[in-house]
């Protein structure tokens, strides 16, 4: 049968319409059943349990979120429509505690691991509520601003509170410069840390005593040698061509080993320059920059390491040269 053209639209449009609106059975209806029962547990109520969980030092919602990430679910209910229901949240929040929603076993394992997280808590972090102690501190040997500086690691602000409710928020470390001293507000475990690390660093300074030395060689071993100490006049003859050596002048001083500069006048025409850099108190060693000086013009400069109780030439100047000399010694 042939159909006028003006008709034939209609009725192709009519077919089209009744083949979409056709269930398919075979594919749609099973896909979206098993889509449906597979998706959350099917659980009766009466196999439910409901615990609660307030936790004592962590943030009941912040411990819910970490729960639920780890261990939540949803879960359907038989009672309520089964899988046609909207399923329910197995761990949630009610005012500060924690709801679990779930099976015995269940519950349980959620409930045990919540504790663990919270001891931890309290294991880790110190209480914010914790006693507060004020304590005074004064340097006996080093600065007040060294003193200051070497609890760097320990500043920090400490909350007041009072039965129970916050008063005020300040620095744990005062420094009143016009008292020299250093107020310390803070726990008695801190306090007693910062305590031992300024016991360990308010100590003596190292005494030294320097004596420095210039002295020529001579060729004639009857001169008076000038009170060269015997092992220097021995030591350098074994390492120029004196055979003898003439002290000129010499120079002492008692300074700290911590000094940023010790300058030694020997006398008007001569001075010894002392930079000191290190001191190590095992080794007895001093590493300091040397800068001598003479009014004639003659002058070196050095970088060394010097033993205590041994004499060390620093270096020598000039067609006559003059020797400087500088010996230490620890002062106990």
């Amino acid at each position: 049968m042939l159909l006028p053209k003006p008709l034939l639209v209609p009725f192709v449009a009519i077919a089209l319409w009744i083949v979409s609106a056709t269930p398919c059975h075979g594919q749609s209806t099973q896909e979206s059943g098993q889509r449906d029962l597979g998706a959350t547990p099917l659980m009766s109520a009466s196999a439910m349990t409901t615990t609660f969980y307030s936790p004592e030092n962590v943030n009941p919602r912040e411990l819910a979120k970490l729960a639920h990430d780890i261990h939540g679910r949803n879960i359907s209910i038989e009672e309520k429509g089964g899988h046609f229901a909207t399923p329910v949240r197995n761990i949630q929040t009610l005012g500060d505690a924690l709801l679990i929603y779930e099976d015995e076993a269940g519950a349980q394992r959620i409930l045990a691991w919540c504790r663990q997280i919270d001891a931890e808590m309290k294991a880790d972090e110190e209480p914010a509520e914790q006693e507060l102690t004020v304590t005074e501190w004064r340097p006996k040997h080093m600065s007040l601003m060294t003193g200051y500086s070497s609890l760097a690691p320990f500043h920090r602000s400490v909350r007041e509170f009072h039965d129970g409710q916050f008063v005020s928020e300040n620095q744990n470390i005062t420094l009143l410069k016009e008292q020299g001293t250093l107020v310390l507000r803070d726990t008695p475990r801190q306090i007693d840390s910062m305590l031992a690390l300024l016991n360990r660093v308010d100590l003596p300074e190292e005494q030294l005593m320097l004596t420095a030395m210039v002295i020529t060689g001579q060729q004639d071993p009857g001169v008076d040698q000038g009170a060269v100490p015997a092992e220097l006049n021995q030591h350098l003859a074994q390492m120029v061509p004196f055979s003898s050596f003439h002290t000129e002048s010499m120079g002492m001083v008692r300074s700290s080993a911590r000094s940023r500069d010790i300058e030694i006048a020997m006398d008007e025409g001569n001075r010894l320059k002392i930079r000191p850099e290190v001191f190590d108190a095992e080794t007895s060693t001093l590493t300091a920059v040397c800068e001598f000086d003479s009014v004639n013009g003659l002058s070196f400069e050095t970088r060394t390491t010097i033993r205590a109780g041994e004499y060390t030439v620093l270096g020598a100047s000039g067609n006559q040269p003059l020797f400087c000399v500088l010996r230490i010694e620890r002062l106990h």
